[in-house]
């Protein structure tokens, strides 16, 4: 058996690039260098180890550059379906014009009933362009995950024009609330402080906690550096020399730093005709030689571009500060991408297998409800030597023996023709370069003509060198295309290849039966392809890079979100719409209207009620199954916490010990490599807690359905009551006089049912919203690393240590953490782990349940309205009967566009559903 590392195939000896993130452009295709690009580039710092960005001579160096083309629909990059279907804009836009007839004949008539001004309004919200749904994309630079330190990239999402944007392209900047600022800089002085209170001796080693102090005084420095004569004016202010405490410390910070913010806040968008202006313009933002250096204030930048199709409907966000240490900036990244429908984690193919990045990020979030795929880039590196690719070849071929894969050894047994072919003809190629006595470099495509003076002529015939050049040009010829036969067969053998390993060693980490969607691709090779870089030898094939799969995955989630908004809108929109408009049209009274509208109001108490025992029984799961059991096993888990720590406070000098407890635990030195003893204390406790996580999924989507179908058969029932005979007979008022007539109670009926599958819809989304929250945040709570909530609740231990001064500071300190971690009572971090869990839960699915329950009750109000319509008035109102003849003539062209749309609907599935199949 291969060892994880050995299960991926990646050469080292490639060709470097200087640049990896040409996938952040190239999945909204891509653009000429001359037309320019915006990079969310780290900004360049003078210090060597703060805030260090990778070189750009570092093969490894990952940096985003978006770039927007003029064109990128279908036609354009090869993706076809339902996401650039212009069906979708005709079916949506079909029902528009006779919903605008509608607001145009109650406007005409001026009336001012209430009944009608609620039909106005659903009209004219109806007779605007439906707004499809937006796909958000979240970009992970794995070079940033395993950095584990911090980074000066401010993030950046990309996507639709801003609604007053006038130029190509437009920037807003968000800085950070002030809460954030306080904890920034909190943050920064005590990094700072924690340094410059060291004693001569305890300063050796701690090479992290002065690394942080430089960092610090550099941020600061560069944002409020020109309020001071001098750096040790700046570094005496923050010592405390000048008999400020830290509390005027951070206020005078504070206030200069949202002095900054008001100053710096563009008055609007920052707009601009080319890539390089709008680049210029931000670099204010996002460089640290710019004076004041506002980058460590900055939250996010947002980016709208005209020219690109694709990010009308896809917003993309660099997220490369998802593994900040620094909290504000990590905190920001997940904010960024909390409501983001996918991630993209993009990795070096050679790092897949090599490295922990992968399983690191996927055990934290590969549970999670995101959409992730794994992007393997540069598929196409380090395939250049024969003898190097006959190996990996051998490499293949074992494995796929092994695993039975026939596919994969019917793809080597073509690799291998392809490698005796190119094999033999080099060795031909050879033999005839000798024999005109020539150098040639038998790995170039080019080779260098030989010239008449390297060989004697008199030694060969006049015709024979003729016939030997020729050959040997046909055999160069031969060579090259037999070079690129075999790169191509090579890359999809080592694709496929990687792609079984991927999920044998990753699936692991997902939810039961989910797979890790994995996609290998070359993205130089796409862009030389298209003439956008230079040109490469051998190069893929543009199906073969992979780009065209990532995009067109994208755009068949995006088609599949358009379809169902669209069935959402007919059906549930302007179906009931429709349904409501007839009702009103033919103004009844009737019998039995105290019951009717009893009927609704009760449905409406009852609502209210399922609600309040929802939370209830939600509150109680989440304190049972989350809450409780790591309340319960906090003896246990501080057992083994104080274990973990004895091991080391018994083995490792002082100096280390204390350079890790200054560092809240997560540190390196020169004796000890990186750790994080926060992750080693909490291993059981997260073991356990992300079993009760998945317990508690099980219960919140058992009560979710339990909610959805109660909630439905309310609105259910008011049907299914009215058919029951409780509204039976009617009395026409205006078109019949005093005759008696049956209530249309078919489309009553109807109306009903759209609004119930309207509600559908509505839990449904809430269903999937509220989990994909509650996923979230237990993956935010226990996701490893210095800011998980464990983490948090270990800072008090930590920071009682920094403040300890004298000579046993190191036992004091040890004695700090041992109690700290053993405690019982209610500030156990154990127990406080699991109330912030309990309370990041329920906060998760607050929002969502208020959005849902304004909607539902939105329904009740719409229903009311239209027996309110029917037969609340005895006499009517001026120029009543008027208006309600106008809607009723346009009442059948209103009944035959839904018809219409509801049959072009059916036929658009059709036609995908035969696709797929």
């Amino acid at each position: 058996m291969t060892s994880p590392a050995e299960s991926f195939s990646y050469a080292s000896n490639g060709i470097k690039r200087k640049r990896n993130g040409e996938l952040f452009s190239e999945l909204y295709d891509l653009t000429s260098e001359s037309e320019g690009s915006l990079s969310s580039k780290p900004a360049a710092d003078d210090t060597e180890d703060a805030y260090r960005r990778p070189s750009s001579d570092d093969a490894d160096a990952q940096e985003v550059v978006i770039s927007w083309p003029d064109k990128t629909g279908p036609e354009h990059c090869g993706a076809q379906g339902p996401a650039f279907d212009t069906e979708f804009d005709d079916i949506a836009a079909h029902f528009t014009t006779a919903a605008a007839k509608v607001v145009n004949n109650i406007q005409d008539h001026h009336m001012a009933s209430h009944r009608f001004q609620a039909t106005l309004g659903k009209a004219e919200q109806l007779s605007q362009p439906l707004e499809m749904p937006r796909r958000h994309i979240a970009i992970v630079l794995a070079k940033a995950l395993s950095s584990g330190a911090r980074v000066t990239n401010v993030a950046m999402s990309a996507g639709a024009p801003m609604p007053e944007q006038r130029k190509e392209y437009a920037a807003i900047v968000v800085f950070l609330h002030t809460k954030a600022l306080r904890l920034k800089i909190v943050g920064w002085v005590s990094s700072y402080q924690a340094w410059h209170s060291q004693s001569p001796d305890e300063a050796e080693g701690l090479h992290a906690v002065e690394q942080a102090a430089t960092s610090a005084f550099n941020a600061i420095s560069g944002l409020v550096g020109s309020r001071f004569q001098s750096e040790e004016d700046l570094h005496s202010f923050l010592k405390g020399n000048d008999g400020g405490k830290i509390v005027s410390i951070w206020k005078a910070l504070l206030s200069w730093f949202e002095e900054l913010i008001v100053e710096a806040t563009p008055s609007g968008l920052l707009e601009a005709d080319t890539c390089e202006e709008l680049h210029t313009l931000l670099e204010p933002y996002t460089e640290t030689t710019s004076a004041p250096a506002l980058w460590p204030l900055v939250q996010l930048i947002r980016v709208g571009a005209k020219g690109c199709d694709i990010l009308h409907s896809m917003t993309f966000a660099d997220t490369s500060g998802f593994d900040d240490t620094d909290p504000n900036r990590a905190g920001a990244y997940k904010l960024l991408i909390a409501d983001y429908d996918e991630i993209l984690l993009v990795v070096d193919m050679k790092r897949i297998g090599s490295e922990d990045t992968v399983p690191k990020f996927l055990r934290d979030y590969g549970r999670s409800a995101k959409r992730i795929t794994l992007i393997g880039s540069r598929s196409d590196d380090g395939l250049q030597e024969h003898h190097e690719n006959l190996g990996l070849y051998k490499l293949f071929h074992a494995k796929a023996l092994e695993d039975g894969d026939t596919h994969q050894l019917g793809e080597l047994a073509r690799l291998k023709g392809h490698l005796d072919n190119e094999q033999r003809l080099r060795a031909t190629q050879t033999s005839l370069a000798r024999k005109l006595g020539a150098s040639s470099e038998t790995s170039s495509p080019k080779r260098q003509k030989t010239s008449s003076s390297e060989f004697d002529k008199s030694s060969v015939p006049s015709g024979d060198l003729h016939r030997s050049h020729q050959r040997l040009e046909q055999i160069e010829a031969q060579l090259t295309e037999a070079r690129q036969a075999t790169h191509e067969s090579l890359v999809a053998c080592r694709n496929n290849h990687n792609v079984r390993s991927v999920h044998e060693q990753y699936d692991e980490f997902m939810r039961a039966g989910e797979e890790l969607l994995f996609q290998p691709v070359s993205s130089a090779h796409f862009a030389a392809r298209q003439e956008y870089r230079k040109e490469v030898f051998p190069c893929l094939p543009t199906e073969a890079t992979g780009i065209l799969d990532v995009r067109k995955d994208l755009y068949d989630s995006l088609g599949r979100a358009r379809l169902q908004t669209l069935h959402n809108h007919i059906y549930g929109e302007i179906s009931p719409f429709a349904d409501g408009l007839a009702l009103l049209v033919d103004v009844n009274s009737l019998c039995g209207r105290d019951e009717a509208v009893g009927l609704l109001e009760t449905a409406r108490l009852a609502y209210g009620t399922l609600i309040e025992k929802y939370e209830t029984d939600l509150d109680l799961s989440i304190q049972d199954v989350l809450v409780k059991p790591l309340q319960e096993g906090r003896e246990l888990f501080g057992q083994h916490a104080r274990q973990v720590f004895a091991t080391k406070s018994e083995t490792w000098d002082h100096r280390t010990l204390l350079a890790f407890m200054l560092k809240y635990g997560n540190n390196e030195t020169k004796k000890q490599p990186k750790e994080v003893w926060n992750d080693q204390f909490a291993e059981p406790m997260v073991t356990a807690a992300r079993q009760q996580c998945d317990v508690f999924e099980t219960q919140f989507t058992l009560l979710n359905e339990r909610f959805e179908d109660k909630t439905l058969q309310l609105f259910q029932g008011l049907s299914c009551h009215m058919k029951a005979g409780v509204i039976a007979r009617v009395r026409s008022r205006w078109n019949y006089g005093n005759a008696e007539s049956l209530l249309d109670q078919g489309r009553y009926a109807s109306l009903i049912q759209g609004h119930t599958e309207g509600i559908s819809e509505l839990t449904e989304g809430f269903k999937v919203a509220a989990l994909n929250r509650t996923r979230g945040a237990t993956a935010d709570a226990l996701v490893a690393g210095p800011n998980n909530h464990f983490s948090r609740a270990m800072k008090p231990a930590y920071r009682r240590c920094a403040r300890t001064k004298g000579k046993n500071r190191v036992e004091t300190c040890i004695r700090l953490l041992e109690t700290h971690l053993v405690r019982l009572d209610d500030s156990s971090p154990f127990i406080v782990t699991g109330q912030m869990l309990g309370e990041d839960v329920g906060s998760a699915v607050d929002a969502d349940l208020t959005n849902l329950s304004g909607s539902v009750y939105g329904r009740f109000n719409m229903i009311g309205t239209h027996l309110d319509a029917m037969f609340n008035e005895k006499n009517a109102a001026e120029g009543e009967v008027a208006l309600r003849a106008d809607l009723k003539s346009l009442l059948p062209e209103v009944d035959k566009a839904i018809a219409d749309s509801k049959y072009r609907l059916a036929e658009l599935l059709k036609k995908y559903e035969a696709t797929e199949s």
